[in-house]
């Protein structure tokens, strides 16, 4: 009964969507509460394409595809149909109101995952399968949020769509839709590591498959933008959004124009960042890919002589970061000193004389000797043969100190000369004429600066 009164539908001799777009959904859900078969499932792909087909549906084509709804070979490219109407269906209405949209998409997403002609599908179409599965993604997350009644079967529905790609592997390849795909795989994954705790297996491969895009290709919109800005206040994602941005922006801000530097920081990156510096700080979770990911945004301002609106508050935070860190004994914390340091440092040689006078302060000078006391313990024993690099490699691995520093001695000089010639309290209070005159032989060969540490 049910195939008869599905075929009716698809082929218009029975009215569904003229009834309304929430009887008709809860209709087609009702269909599932019974056990059913792939024909099933094909015409209830078909019944959504006959409603929101974005161009006319030749009478022909509807009839074709009934008579294949029970096709092996003809099942995936229906289910897909089905799905590619899907992105319609949901933006065309008041997506909350029909929360019974969304366990039929999972359904037929979870079919298209185990059936094999999908993967022969995919062959002959390599892009259609993982642009269309991320459309639905993207409109999904448009409509529904967790306040519309809807976050459980949203849920289900994400981690179906993810688990879809996973299993297929979209290449990482110059395809035209590739920001799509990527988007709509980045927004299934913050979607299923909110509702767990962990990251599954594939939750894992997907963030290598993001990350590889990320360093492969340059194809970040606003859109991913603003997408990855959402993931960083997400305290629950945001190493796993670190990690994606570090490795955006140690590829690539070399290279940006100003526009594009400006859409990230206008959307908070920046600040974000500022904050998870401070953050890990004062918790003890330090992620190293903070301060290496504002060294390249830092970096990358100052070459161009762009404005840093944030420059002072830049200082602010990298110095109090580096007094937080005193209590955390180890290598770790030296490692995530040096680099925030390094940003602090930069930013220095580019303001005013009347910015550095009113950033100068005790905790300005404790700081200071807290990283003089750090490059004497990590050099010290070394006679000059090594970097803080290769001495921080040394201890916790060239994974945890991805990049070499470039923490520079003519530039910490002038720091150290410009700090004692204008606070010379801060100066004494600090001891730093001591610590300075102990570690001359690490920052200079003879009387010449090493070119850096």
């Amino acid at each position: 009964m049910r195939v008869i009164t599905l075929s009716m539908i698809a082929l218009g001799d029975m009215p569904l969507w003229s009834q309304g777009s929430e009887h008709a959904w809860f209709a087609l859900r009702h269909v599932f509460e019974n056990p059913y078969d792939d024909t099933i499932l094909a015409l209830v792909a078909i019944a959504i394409l006959r409603g929101f087909a974005t161009s006319g549906l030749e009478p022909k084509r509807v009839r074709d595809l009934v008579r294949n709804a029970g096709s092996r070979k003809e099942i995936a490219a229906i289910l897909l149909e089905g799905v590619r109407c899907g992105t319609e269906a949901l933006l065309r209405r008041e997506g909350p109101r029909y929360i019974h949209a969304l366990p039929i998409f999972t359904e037929i997403l979870q079919r298209l995952r185990e059936l094999p002609s999908t993967k022969e599908f995919i062959e002959l179409h390599p892009e259609t399968l993982f642009a269309d599965v991320a459309n639905l993604i993207l409109a999904a997350d448009q409509i529904y949020d967790t306040k519309s009644g809807a976050s459980s079967e949203l849920d289900k529905l994400m981690d179906e769509a993810l688990q879809l790609l996973r299993t297929f592997k979209p290449p990482v390849t110059r395809l035209d839709s590739m920001s799509i795909i990527f988007d709509g795989t980045l927004v299934s994954f913050v979607r299923c590591k909110q509702g767990s705790a962990s990251v599954s297996n594939a939750g894992m491969q997907t963030l290598d498959w993001l990350n590889q895009c990320l360093s492969e290709y340059d194809f970040v919109t606003e859109g991913i933008i603003s997408r990855l800005m959402w993931g960083l206040e997400s305290p629950e994602f945001r190493g796993e959004v670190l990690q994606l941005i570090y490795t955006y922006v140690s590829k690539w801000f070399a290279h940006i124009g100003e526009r594009r530097y400006k859409s990230w920081t206008s959307k908070g990156l920046i600040a974000q960042l500022l904050e998870a510096l401070a953050s890990g700080a004062t918790t003890g979770s330090m992620d190293l890919m903070v301060p290496l990911a504002l060294r390249h945004i830092i970096k990358r301002a100052t070459s161009m002589s762009w404005e840093l609106q944030d420059a002072e508050e830049i200082i602010s935070v990298g110095i109090n970061a580096v007094n937080s860190v005193n209590s955390y004994i180890g290598t770790v914390g030296q490692a995530y000193s040096l680099p925030t340091f390094e940003v602090v440092l930069s930013i220095w040689e580019i303001i005013s004389d009347e910015s550095r006078a009113t950033l100068m302060s005790e905790e300005m000078g404790g700081a200071t000797k807290r990283i003089l006391l750090d490059i004497e313990e990590l050099l010290g024993d070394n006679q000059g043969g090594t970097t803080l690099t290769a001495a921080l490699r040394s201890k916790i691995g060239i994974m945890a100190c991805p990049e070499p520093f470039n923490l520079s001695p003519i530039v910490l000089q002038k720091f150290l000369s410009d700090l004692k010639a204008k606070k010379p309290d801060i100066w004494a209070a600090a001891d730093l004429e001591t610590v300075v005159n102990r570690v001359q032989d690490l920052l200079f060969n003879g009387t010449t600066p090493k070119a850096q540490l």
